[in-house]
Order: structure tokens, then sequence, then C-alpha cells
């Protein structure tokens, strides 16, 4: 599983690449929803530190908050609660914003999303993965190369094409 800066660092990417389909809304306030969205299955990590990731519902990573269920409720949420125009265009960018936090994490060597939760429990892990779980500390995210392959297939990409989007939202 990338780090909360990984998966950050994403859904800025993608805010800075939709944003011309969304120029009716506000740069900053669509990057600052985005960077939430883009770690709100995370919440589910709440569950782990207060040892209720028993509960199958409330688990890490193959629970409720890593579904495609809940990215659909979560892009509702954040077009429907934050905004008055363009709601079903931002539905759908904000869901995938969700989503592509489930992406990230299913390239994670030998940890897998259920992406169906709960209609199908099966955990799912791409075939290229080749980040390494960053942990829930930083102790864990500077051990055995996890910084680097993030730097390399995530934080890098990222800062490219936000860099990019950047200067085409300038001119």
């Amino acid at each position: 599983m990338p780090s909360a800066i990984g998966h950050t660092l994403v859904g800025i990417s993608i805010g800075g690449v939709c944003y011309q389909l969304l120029k009716n809304t506000s740069w900053k306030k669509l990057i600052v929803l985005s960077l939430i969205c883009a770690n709100a299955p995370d919440i589910d990590v709440l569950f782990h530190h207060l040892n209720l990731d028993h509960i199958e519902f409330l688990s890490h990573r193959n629970g409720f908050f890593h579904s495609v269920f809940f990215c659909v409720i979560a892009g509702f949420i954040f077009s429907f609660s934050f905004y008055k125009k363009s709601r079903l265009l931002l539905f759908l960018y904000f869901s995938l914003v969700c989503f592509s936090h489930l992406l990230f994490d299913s390239m994670t060597k030998g940890i897998g999303v259920s992406f169906l939760y709960p209609l199908v429990k099966t955990e799912y892990i791409f075939p290229f993965a080749p980040l390494m779980p960053a942990g829930f500390n930083t102790t864990e995210f500077g051990k055995s190369g996890v910084i680097l392959k993030e730097l390399l297939y995530i934080w890098i990409p990222c800062m490219i094409i936000i860099t990019f989007s950047f200067f085409k939202r300038k001119s």
C-alpha cells in the first residue's frame, strides 16, 4: 500500500489532469477535496488502531472502505456536499479519485484489495505490483526500498503531472 503522501499526490495529479473538464470549480477547493478523497479509503486504518479490524466489514484493505461501493458513496458525498453545479461530473470525478486509492493499493506486493466487497470477498493483486507495503509508521516506510519504489512509481510521475498541469492552468 502506498503511503498517504503517495495517495495524496495521485489525487492531486488526477485533479490537475481533469481540471480543464471542471472549469466551473475552484482550483484550490478541487485539490483539497481531491487529496482528502484520495485518502478516504484509509479511514479503516482507524479501526485497525482501535483493534476493531477483526470485524470483517471494518478490516483494512479487504473490507467495505476499500471497495468500489465505498468509492461510489464517497463520490456522491464529495460532489453533492461541496458543490451546487456539475454534480454528476464531479460525482464521477470523485469516485475515480477514490478508486485510484484501490488501484494503487492493489499494486502492492502480496497484499490484495477486495474491490467488490461485500458481494465478492476475493482479494485482487495486479500482475504488475512493484510497490512495497508502506506500513502504518515512518519506520516501516524507510525500510527495504519502500520509499525508493514509491518515489519511482508514484511521487516522480505525479510531480511531473502536477507541474505540467499547473503551468497548463496558468496559460
